[in-house]
């Protein structure tokens, strides 16, 4: 699976909504696999899908979520290093909410399904969503200058 890299600009558009289908349940769990020991998410249109879809493994869980809506942010704002597979070799802080709530379709299974989400999962679910919406973690970084090589090619 090939993921993108800035500056390709599918990873700066918005994407679209989609319907549950084999062909997705199948494309979720190929996501999953590629991001095993990579990254704990990944979004549909970082493999060049435009398609409001992304898969997550965190804390021992894994995810496949279609169409995602944000209920409701909240909780404190709190500082993280965040890294991206479409920005491979950088990590920069950002500020996010610790809380959020969404509705999305399970791939899996199909149905809407709602998940509450705080600390490392919400912050995942918020990367992946901005992939979404066309927005990259550096887009998030206050200062460009905090930017930072890293070893790691791994990211959210």
């Amino acid at each position: 699976m090939n993921i993108l890299t800035l500056p390709n600009p599918i990873l700066r558009t918005k994407a679209n909504e989609a319907q549950i289908s084999d062909a997705l349940k199948i494309l979720a769990k190929e996501m999953l696999a590629e991001i095993k020991g990579k990254g704990v998410g990944l979004a549909a249109p970082q493999i060049g899908k435009s398609i409001r879809m992304f898969v997550m493994d965190v804390e021992k869980k894994q995810y496949a979520l279609l169409n995602p809506q944000v209920l409701s942010i909240g909780g404190s704002m709190v500082e993280f290093e965040e890294g991206c597979l479409s920005y491979p070799g950088f990590v920069g802080p950002v500020v996010r909410p610790d809380k959020i709530s969404i509705e999305a379709i399970d791939i899996e299974t199909g149905k809407k399904t709602k998940i509450k989400a705080s600390g490392l999962l919400a912050r995942v679910i918020q990367h992946e969503i901005d992939h979404l919406d066309g927005i990259l973690f550096i887009d998030r970084v206050s200062n460009p200058k905090l930017l930072k090589r890293s070893d790691s090619k791994s990211g959210i």
